[in-house]
């Protein structure tokens, strides 16, 4: 089975269950409350059709001291998995921020995935702080897939990363695609330069000089 890696990093705003989404997903286990000082980093490898993928996941502090630090893990990331916790408004405005982040660096290979935690909050009874209508109007405007997560159940925690692995799977065939047919592209334009290089510096090309000529026969 053939083995790919790649880099993904959680963002946003401190409280939001960044580390509580790691941990659900690698250890299967959740606690409240835990915050992250600086980075931390976990490892899985996750099944995608007829290969697998390895993920290093990067959870960074969601703390403004440490944004300029942040910066540093999620250059080079394949995938960025942006947390906001659906009863907080303000998580959500910091998600954004950390989106505009991401096109700043130009990180066209990036994908981006908006992800509302706590869903058990709402199921609950508790109020969403932001509206679907709002955050379907942002997602459609940034590229970004969205999803809504709880780990403390576990609900769409395998989701999540199952629909990161294969987005990526896909996004590299595509990129394969690309090349080749860019590669035959300029195979084809450097043989028409040859071609005309030598109609200039030789005989006119007939049927019996020309190996490229083309022979009709009825």
């Amino acid at each position: 089975m053939a083995l790919s890696h790649m880099k993904v990093v959680l963002l946003g705003m401190t409280g939001t269950g960044k580390t509580a989404i790691l941990e659900r997903y690698t250890k299967g286990t959740f606690h409240h409350n835990r915050p992250t000082i600086g980075s931390a980093f976990a490892s899985k490898k996750v099944p995608a059709g007829s290969s697998s993928i390895i993920m290093g996941l990067w959870d960074t502090c969601g703390q403004e001291k440490f944004q300029s630090l942040c910066r540093i893990y999620y250059q080079g990331a394949s995938a960025a998995i942006v947390c906001y916790d659906l009863t907080n408004g303000e998580s959500f405005t910091k998600a954004q921020h950390w989106i505009d982040e991401l096109h700043k660096l130009n990180t066209e290979d990036c994908a981006i995935y908006l992800i509302g935690t706590k869903y058990d909050l709402i199921e609950n009874g508790s109020a969403r702080g932001i509206s679907p209508t709002k955050l379907k109007q942002f997602a459609e405007g940034t590229r970004a897939k969205t999803m809504e997560t709880s780990s403390k159940t576990g609900y769409n925690i395998d989701e999540l990363f199952s629909t990161i692995a294969n987005d990526f799977k896909s996004s590299r065939k595509r990129k394969t695609k690309d090349g080749e047919a860019n590669s035959f592209k300029l195979s084809s334009e450097d043989e028409i330069s040859r071609r005309k290089m030598c109609s200039c510096t030789s005989a006119p090309a007939t049927e019996e000089n020309d190996p490229y000529s083309v022979i009709e026969t009825n």
